[in-house]
């Protein structure tokens, strides 16, 4: 039976309509905790005299000084206990697969190549920087992406997903990974970490202090008058109140957090299959995981892992009450979500209802013999033709030279390839100046000008379009140079983008995305990606900024130039007014202030930045000629405005 084609961009929608609905809700049910813990105070007062005086009694049902300091209380509590948990959360992914006891592997590590070699294609192919990988040693087959944005973000393998899965299962669950890191599910699961964590501390604060008062009325009971137990009893009505009250909510949060995380599950395989453009990777992958869940328990006893078990790629636990508290969809239903016509069959032939509530009693996938239109076995390594974006950027990285190539995965050699890729490449004069000026930054510890002068010559020699992708190969080692070697680095990169006077835009996007992908890893420039813009009114010369350097880059006439530049502004949706139609000239397009333009565009929200990022292309193809290095360019641009997009292969130019 032939699969039916699954319609990836309208499964995107809903799962993010699915998913909005549930933050809100979500959000909603965190403020209402104070509230339930007002009246369960009184409620309980009521039992309490009850019991001694056989009489349901209450005083008043509202009380609007209790009800405030129950309220605000609560509040503040929640938000700092989980600003707490976020701080121990939030940053680098290095510090969270730190945390669940991943390794950092290097490009030097030849047993790791195959998932490195993935890793790099699916970040340069999607226009992400590359991540930093580790590796978790566990029996079972998963992956997952932590940080707080494409920046800083890690991902991270198990040992048997290495082992077991072909080069496409590795690419799918890659580009599932990509998928949570370009979607900022990485933020969002620090945010559910982090809220759950603050509505289970008021339960278990609670609790003890029910603890510590019925201690003290066991020891203390003898010697104790009935007065000083009534006056106990408030302290223990309002003890019992918050460990209710703390645990109705976790257990709220608990399920809220984990139908979060089953959409966003959802929207990941439907993102890797848009992008990957092979739904038989993916399934196969998930078809190999529900083989293993039927005969091993996927279990961890790791308290931090099952902390963090929504950020893994399938569950970590199976429970009886799975369908509202597992964090990840059923396998079944999410290869039906991929496959719509893919039933199980048992192995007589008798077919598997996929209705099963979410959970399999003998599981479907662990049958072989499916109604999939492909069979494949478990150790059949499966062929396809790649994605035209991986296939384009696979090619790429084979044209630059394995020398470049080996120079990337040492620091000093990344550090090389980057200062050369600055130097001019038509102005010989101005060439010798900048290698002149490399001399003022040689320290004991590394000699700049010698490391340049052995990948100058390759470096020069690259066609345009290895350029960027080059540039990017050499992020994961230049995150382990040194404090002071970072700021040479810096300093060094500003010097050779600044010393023709003149902006070359694309010079100026590759300082930038060195700048964003290592300058929050050391701890000196920090990514305030949070929208505060949703009107393009407020960042109308900002626009116009961007787009006038980009018109000047592209066209050598003034008047190609401004013609391409009105053809990208009729794509902004704002007031046509001279603040936005009327082009800069080129001396106005500086570093600083470009810098500053961009740092604000990227406060925007992604439908700004999409029109932003059409307006630049619109520019680039106005003369009917879509270079490579126009390409790179623009892809540049979209990693400097928190946009990445994925490689397409120009029309002419290659």
């Amino acid at each position: 039976m032939k699969s039916e084609t699954m319609d990836f961009f309208a499964a995107q929608a809903k799962a993010i309509k699915n998913t909005t609905f549930l933050v809100t809700f979500f959000v909603a049910g965190a403020l209402l905790t104070g509230v339930l813990l007002y009246y369960l105070i009184i409620l309980l007062e009521g039992i309490k005299n009850w019991i001694e005086v056989d009489q349901f009694q209450v005083e008043t049902w509202w009380d609007p000084p209790i009800f405030k300091i129950c309220v605000i209380s609560t509040t503040i509590f929640i938000v700092l206990a989980t600003l707490w948990k976020t701080s121990q959360t939030l940053g680098p992914g290095s510090k969270v697969a730190t945390m669940l006891g991943g390794k950092k592997i290097y490009r030097k590590d030849k047993k790791y190549s195959k998932i490195l070699n993935v890793v790099e294609e699916m970040a340069l192919a999607s226009g992400m920087p590359v991540p930093d990988i580790y590796i978790i040693d566990d029996p079972t087959i998963n992956a997952f992406a932590a940080g707080s944005n494409p920046d800083n973000a890690v991902i991270g393998f198990t040992t048997s997903c290495l082992r077991s899965c072909s080069r496409d299962e590795l690419q799918a669950v890659a580009a599932h990974e990509f998928s949570h890191i370009r979607y900022r599910d990485i933020r969002l699961n620090t945010f559910l970490l982090s809220v759950v964590f603050g509505l289970s501390c008021i339960a278990i604060i609670g609790r003890e202090l029910l603890y510590a008062l019925s201690r003290k009325d066991h020891n203390n009971y003898s010697s104790s008058s009935s007065d000083s137990n009534k006056k106990g009893g408030g302290a223990e009505i309002v003890a019992l109140a918050m460990w209710i009250t703390g645990s109705v909510g976790y257990i709220v949060a608990s399920v809220l957090s984990s139908a979060i995380s089953r959409q966003r599950e959802y929207l990941a395989d439907a993102s890797a299959v848009q992008f990957t453009r092979n739904p038989e990777a993916m399934k196969s992958l998930l078809m190999r995981i529900g083989k293993m869940h039927t005969f091993q328990k996927n279990k961890t006893s790791d308290l931090k892992q099952q902390e963090a078990s929504h950020m893994f790629f399938s569950s970590l636990n199976t429970s009886i009450l799975r369908s509202l508290f597992d964090t990840h969809p059923p396998i079944l239903k999410r290869i039906q979500r991929i496959d719509s016509g893919f039933q199980a069959v048992a192995p007589q032939g008798e077919k598997v209802q996929s209705t099963n509530k979410g959970r399999f009693s003998k599981s479907p996938i662990s049958m072989l013999n499916t109604s999939s239109s492909d069979q494949r076995s478990d150790t059949e390594q499966t062929a396809t033709e790649p994605c035209k974006s991986i296939a384009i950027i696979r090619k790429r990285i084979q044209q630059i030279p394995k020398t470049l190539r080996d120079a990337a995965q040492e620091t000093s050699g990344a550090f090389a390839i980057s200062c050369a890729l600055l130097l001019s490449r038509q102005d010989t004069n101005l060439r010798a100046e900048q290698k002149s000026n490399l001399t003022r930054f040689n320290a004991p510890d590394f000699q700049i000008s010698e490391w340049v002068r052995e990948v100058e010559v390759e470096v020069n020699a690259l066609e345009s379009k290895l350029l960027y992708p080059l540039a990017e190969l050499c992020v994961p080692a230049l995150r382990d140079m040194s404090l002071a070697q970072y700021k040479v680095f810096d300093e060094i990169t500003a010097c050779l983008v600044n010393s023709d006077r003149e902006v070359d835009l694309f010079e100026f996007c590759l300082q930038q995305m060195w700048r964003r992908a290592l300058g929050e890893n050391f701890e000196v420039f920090k990514s305030l990606d949070r929208v505060r813009i949703f009107n393009t009114k407020r960042i109308l010369r900002e626009i116009n900024l961007v787009l006038s350097a980009i018109a000047h880059t592209g066209s050598l006439e003034l008047s190609s130039a401004q013609k391409a530049f009105q053809l990208g502004v009729n794509n902004i949706s704002a007031r046509k007014t001279s603040i936005l139609t009327k082009m800069k000239p080129r001396e106005d397009c500086s570093v600083l202030s470009l810098e500053a333009a961009i740092d604000k565009l990227r406060l925007c929200s992604d439908p700004i930045k999409q029109q932003i990022v059409n307006a630049a292309s619109i520019i680039i193809s106005a003369d009917d000629y879509h270079s490579s290095s126009e390409t790179e360019l623009f892809r540049a641009l979209g990693y400097c405005l928190g946009l990445p997009q994925p490689l397409t292969e120009p029309a002419t130019g290659m």
